[in-house]
């Protein structure tokens, strides 16, 4: 970390700013590239990026409570590789890109502690790998405002994001800054480089965490950085750098948005942009993407956990008038967080260790209490195929508690359904992202690793057409299958898990064989065809389109955005009380004390004569195949470690 001389913030209360500001911008990435660089008086910088750590800081998984995490997940890992990056570049800067502080088991003990001495341990841990700055990711925002000033009241370096207005934090987060840099040519000479940062945050953020941030205001990405960048150029950014906790889409902008990484790196006045919240890897840890200039600012995405360091390195060179400096050429690159076990020296490793493991101690002490059993295993290594007896049971206690709610009230005659789905499911998260309980107690711990997030309970009147027209959107998790052509890929790796409902309480087919009704940003087919689901029936009857059920989901499903927004807009709410899902599983098991859910899966496939599906999932599914409804074979494993599986499709 280069120790700054006098940093500019955005505020909100600009002032001096150079009349030119609007179109500043454009017209310095417009200018013609020198192309010298060669030239001694280029600079060379590197910048690193975290993002959506969600909490691990430490080598050790809180779901499984063992230590050697797959690629050796944790921030202190990712330390040891900082140090490294900085030892080999003249010029370093480091910037974490959010969904910091929530996540895990460690991350929930802290937030339910009303103060805390001393900053918070993720704070902490930044500021000892010499964060330079941060943005917030929608996470941040779980915990509510106080929770939230108090973290970020310890950090040593600014927190910045543009495109949301956060009451009570104003003196917290700021819109933008300029860190003034002393950087170093490659003649050894020093210049005074003014780095802009900028943040920005989906703005479906202001609807995911309505209840627990009241008065969250979020705008589309890309107006705010064109509002904002120009004036951040006319302040005396040589240089601006945008921390996006957003993905990236091959889709054009549309206003509003939620991964506008990729428009973000096409608007002139951006130089360098880390991406994030998708958890996706950008560019593929193999490669080494060019990015002459002039094109697209360079841009990376370092998955989630500190599994990835991004890396980014920069040509900065003088325009001909000497005055400014512009970017002559860019590279993009992943490195590994493998295991670094010959590295526990470092400093910057035992400075996170030491912030971290007095509130590691106790979280473990928190989650060890048991609060009931289970008489048999609970996993989600086949939820994509609907066999899940963890489900089963967060289905089990919202029933419960959505039965009782409601008792004495005209809605007590309606049938009770439960929308469900898998948050720990493989995929990006590796081969051991997987809910895996053995059979015998459940701790405080487990909750976390049944249902991941702090949702709270939420309640529907929906019609059997509504139902329908929602188990066809999470049909659109599986690929289509062509009869005849034997063993195919089932599983769209690109449909999130956390997106694929099962309503517990009907059964029902999925045709794979037939194209899904819906994209996966939830709008229908273009040419209006496409359906997969069959034979729907409660109780063993037909549901028919009129019949009216409750069905319990979440707050999520209710924000107004993602795969079901427009069919749940159209659906009655009903109160549900203000409880968290999870705090529902917790009430439920204490009442029960011991619980046995079913594994039976909860919907089938249609015939698809001569094929076959293929899924991949965690190795440890193999002690589980005994009984064995679906008949599925094992084909081996992959290179990531995913045990293969094949699903026979041609049999009744």
């Amino acid at each position: 970390m280069i120790e700054p001389r006098s940093d500019i913030s955005g505020d909100g209360s600009r002032v001096g700013l150079r009349e030119d500001a609007t179109g500043f911008a454009e017209g310095h990435a417009s200018k013609a590239r020198a192309g010298r660089t060669g030239d001694a008086t280029a600079i060379d910088l590197r910048i690193m990026a975290i993002t959506d750590l969600h909490m691990q800081l430490l080598d050790f998984d809180y779901f499984r409570r063992r230590t050697d995490l797959p690629l050796g997940r944790g921030l202190e890992h990712l330390a040891v590789l900082i140090e490294r990056q900085r030892s080999t570049a003249a010029n370093t800067l480091l910037f974490d890109n959010g969904d910091l502080l929530q996540g895990n088991p460690l991350a929930d003990d802290l937030a339910r502690a009303a103060t805390g001495a001393g900053a918070h341990p993720a704070i902490a841990s930044l500021n000892a790998v010499g964060c330079d700055a941060a943005t917030l990711g929608n996470h941040d925002f779980s915990y509510g405002r106080s929770f939230l000033a108090r973290a970020l009241g310890g950090a040593a370096f600014p927190f910045v994001l543009a495109n949301a207005r956060l009451p009570g934090l104003q003196n917290r987060v700021r819109p933008w800054v300029i860190l003034q840099r002393e950087l170093r040519d490659r003649a050894g000479r020093t210049h005074q480089i003014g780095i802009g940062v900028i943040g920005f945050v989906p703005p479906q953020s202001s609807a995911w965490e309505a209840a627990e941030f009241p008065g969250l205001r979020t705008e589309d990405i890309i107006e705010a950085a064109e509002r904002e960048v120009p004036l951040m150029r006319a302040s005396g950014a040589d240089l601006v750098v945008a921390l996006a906790h957003s993905g990236t889409s091959p889709l054009p902008h549309q206003l509003g948005t939620e991964n506008a990484a990729s428009a973000l790196a096409g608007l002139p006045g951006i130089d360098a942009v880390i991406a994030g919240h998708s958890h996706e890897l950008n560019p593929a840890p193999e490669e080494r993407r060019e990015y002459p200039q002039p094109s697209p600012a360079p841009l990376v995405q370092a998955g989630f956990g500190g599994s990835h360091l991004g890396v980014i390195n920069l040509v900065l060179e003088q325009e001909t008038n000497g005055r400014r400096w512009q970017v002559g050429h860019a590279t993009a690159e992943l490195h590994p967080a493998t295991s670094l076990a010959t590295d526990i020296g470092s400093p910057a490793r035992v400075a996170i260790r030491k912030a971290t493991l007095p509130a590691h101690r106790s979280a473990l002490r928190a989650g060890a209490r048991r609060i009931g059993r289970t008489a048999v295993p609970l996993g989600s290594h086949l939820a994509m195929l609907g066999q899940d007896p963890g489900l089963r049971l967060v289905a089990m206690a919202q029933r419960w508690h959505l039965r009782a709610a409601l008792s004495g009230t005209h809605y007590a005659e309606l049938p009770i359904l439960v929308a469900v789905a898998p948050f720990r499911a493989g995929a990006r998260g590796g081969p051991g992202h997987y809910t895996h309980i053995p059979a015998g107690r459940i701790t405080h711990g487990d909750l976390a690793d049944l249902y991941a997030f702090n949702n709270r309970a939420a309640a529907l009147i929906v019609t059997g057409a509504e139902l329908a027209d929602w188990l066809e959107r999470a049909a659109g998790a599986f690929l289509r299958i062509l009869p005849g052509a034997g063993t195919q890929e089932l599983i769209d790796p690109d449909f999130a898990s956390y997106n694929f409902d099962m309503i517990d309480g009907l059964h029902w087919q999925i045709d794979p064989s037939r194209p899904a009704r819906y994209m996966a940003d939830g709008l229908p087919r273009a040419d209006g065809t496409g359906g997969r689901i069959r034979n729907l029936t409660y109780g063993g009857q037909p549901v028919t389109p009129e019949r009216r059920f409750l069905l319990a989901t979440n707050s999520y499903r209710l924000s107004g955005v993602g795969l079901y927004a427009d069919l749940t807009a159209d659906c009655a709410p009903i109160s549900a009380g203000t409880a968290t899902v999870r705090d529902l599983v917790r009430a439920y098991l204490r009442r029960r004390r011991v619980v046995a859910p079913q594994a039976r899966p909860m919907f089938t496939f249609a015939r698809v004569p001569g094929a076959s599906g293929l899924i991949r999932t965690g190795p440890e599914v193999a002690t589980m195949l005994a009984d064995n409804p679906l008949g599925l074979i094992p084909e081996g494993t992959d290179d990531q470690g995913f045990l293969r599986l094949r699903v026979p499709l041609d049999r009744d």
